[in-house]
């Protein structure tokens, strides 16, 4: 061989080896087959030839088990959607797609074509990971939007450099308008507020600046209708340029002129009781007990009884007490040996005319929670007049118990209702954010990147469990019910467990597809689910719940079972479980029965029977 023949030559596996390095470094899976034809000269099958290292790496086969064999022989099966491609790219279409392959479970970017003759070639991408993503995104961006339209706030975005403000659909359904029946810019927006409102949001926006990361204003704003509805805006500031000035704000919107109506309404209640009590023959006290006797609030009524304004008697802390008869002071036992928290005596106490009246007070101790009396509320009365009535004192007495035992009973009632509802109302909430909290810490120590609409839904939700605070007293009923139905409502419940226990909830409610419930029925099913979802969450470590709603002979019987480790009979009678109890008295109210069941180490049944004709709207038995 000649110099000449041998530098061509080198050259020559110079340049093979650089394709072959090339070949082999690609990102994307190059596939090279001989199109096999049948008797009528159609592509059949496509025999491997040459394949590079991705091509190997997608497949999941060495280059052994596949050049020279057929495709359909390697995979054994092809769909007919995949077929198709191959068979209009072998016929001279150059094709390209996104597709799935059932065969590979996984999703391709893939790229047919023909280089030559009875040849066919495919450039595909493994982009499985991508559409994952996509999907995950799709979800959030839904779960977000549902989130906010159950809550009923309406969301807005402002780019204060371009002054372009993005209105969600319930925004402009909260003040009458149809989604993107307008374009807002902050000039109109700034007409639209209540002139009592405006100046002082206008100091606020023009000084962005200065606003905090996080900010909760209220104002008016003037609605289609042309009438004023108050609002409670959450802004949160995204992000700020070098200088601190913020770049985009993002916020939510809530309707709160029933609220702000029913707080006029209880301020004007307020100072009508203000003026009973400062009226009536009787004057009230609430004393501090916590720093020793500290009479914090006295009605104007006192300087009626005693002469004395409430601001002299609260002058010092032992006024009072130095002024009781020094006869009736050894019958004045200690506060923390009386046997009752609601008690009532009686002493005489020298007035600012220096004579003595003898006092009658009704009381309610507060205690804490290591049973140390903690305040002192109730009601003293001039009772010198009839002291010497010992008939008419002792019906007093009998009427004054009586009233006292029913005051006693309306508050203990009232602790009922308000513990029920407070467990119900934030307990799940402040779960939920305990799980999402742990959730992204996990994806932290794992090294995940989080997403911010986590951290959105979270600030959404902890502004919710707020909402839920101030209207705890009034709202009595899940919206979801009344806009969805029970059986919506229970969907959504059960999706909101999935999502935040990372655990299975099958559903069974076919039964009641069609069926009505009465809104008082509606609201005792719904709360059982949630409240017993909520102690799976707790307390049972459970990876899978199912719920069933179904038609028992004449009853209504709704099942929640779980597989975790099961509550013990312990736990059941627990007195502090007001959970449980909530559920037995609302099982009650409806005039059904709850029956709970423990299995230690194969989970818990709460299992709750109501009578069709009680429970639906239209029975027909």
């Amino acid at each position: 061989m000649d110099s000449k023949s041998h530098t061509d030559l080198s050259i020559l596996q110079q340049s093979e080896h650089k394709y072959r390095s090339l070949f082999e470094s690609m990102f994307e899976g190059f596939f090279l087959y001989e199109i096999i034809y049948d008797d009528n000269l159609l592509p059949f099958d496509y025999r491997f030839i040459e394949l590079n290292d991705a091509a190997l790496r997608i497949m999941g086969l060495s280059r052994e088990k596949m050049i020279g064999r057929t495709l359909k022989t390697v995979l054994q099966c092809m769909s007919k959607k995949w077929e198709d491609y191959y068979s209009r790219a072998a016929s001279g279409e150059n094709l390209k797609f996104e597709e799935y392959s059932p065969v590979l479970n996984k999703h391709f970017k893939t790229i047919l074509f023909t280089p030559s003759p009875g040849y066919l070639a495919a450039l595909s991408i493994d982009i499985t990971q991508k559409k994952k993503t996509e999907e995950a995104l799709r979800l959030s961006e839904e779960r977000l939007r549902y989130s906010l339209e159950a809550a009923e706030e309406g969301y807005w975005d402002w780019e204060l450099k371009s002054d372009k403000i993005f209105l969600s659909p319930r925004y402009f359904k909260m003040l009458g308008y149809e989604p993107d029946e307008f374009e807002l810019t902050l000039g109109e927006w700034f007409n639209m507020l209540h002139p009592d409102s405006r100046e002082r949001i206008i100091q606020k926006i023009t000084s962005p600046k200065f606003l905090p990361d996080n900010l909760s204003v209220e104002f008016q704003l003037i609605n289609k209708a042309g009438q004023y509805r108050w609002i409670l805006s959450h802004w949160k500031i995204f992000n700020r340029d070098e200088s601190g000035c913020p770049l985009r704000i993002l916020g939510t919107n809530s309707d709160i002129t029933e609220r702000k109506r029913i707080e006029e309404a209880l301020k004007l209640n307020e100072h009508r009781i203000n003026l009973i009590l400062d009226t009536v023959p009787v004057a009230f006290f609430d004393i501090d007990l916590s720093d020793g006797f500290n009479i914090k609030w006295l009605s104007k009524s006192i300087e009626r009884l005693t002469g004395f304004t409430p601001e002299e008697i609260m002058c010092g802390r032992n006024f009072w007490k130095s002024r009781i008869h020094k006869d009736d002071l050894p019958h004045l036992i200690e506060l923390s040996n009386f046997p009752a928290d609601l008690y009532q005596l009686e002493h005489r106490w020298k007035c600012a005319d220096n004579k003595y009246k003898w006092f009658m007070y009704r009381a309610y101790l507060l205690r804490d929670k290591e049973a140390k009396p903690k305040n002192i509320i109730g009601l003293m009365q001039d009772i010198s007049k009839s002291k010497s009535y010992e008939k008419k004192l002792k019906a007093s007495e009998k009427q004054a118990r009586a009233l006292s035992t029913h005051l006693e009973k309306v508050r203990e009632e009232e602790r009922i209702t308000l513990a029920r509802d407070v467990h119900d109302e934030l307990g799940q909430s402040l779960t939920v954010l305990k799980l999402m909290a742990n959730s992204i810490k996990s994806d932290l120590l794992n090294g995940k990147k989080v997403d911010i609409s986590d951290l959105d839904e979270m600030t959404t939700l902890i502004s919710s469990t707020i909402k839920s605070v101030q209207r705890i007293t009034t709202q009595l009923r899940p919206d979801i019910l009344d806009t969805a139905g029970l059986i919506a409502a229970i969907q959504w419940q059960a999706e909101t467990y999935s999502l935040h226990n990372k655990a299975d909830c099958s559903l069974d409610l076919k039964d009641f597809d069609s069926c009505e419930f009465k809104s008082c029925i509606a609201t005792v099913l719904f709360r059982t689910v949630q409240e017993a979802l909520t102690n799976v969450s707790r307390h049972a470590s459970a990876t899978r719940v199912s719920i069933a709603l179904k038609k028992t002979g004449s009853f209504v019987v709704l099942s929640v079972e779980d597989n975790g480790i099961g509550i013990s009979s312990k736990e059941l009678k627990k007195s502090t479980s007001f959970g449980l109890k909530g559920m037995h008295e609302r099982a009650s109210f409806a005039g059904g029965e709850l029956s709970i069941r423990g299995r230690k180490g194969r989970g818990t049944i709460v299992k709750l029977k109501i009578p069709l004709e009680r429970a639906l709207t239209k029975y027909k038995s």
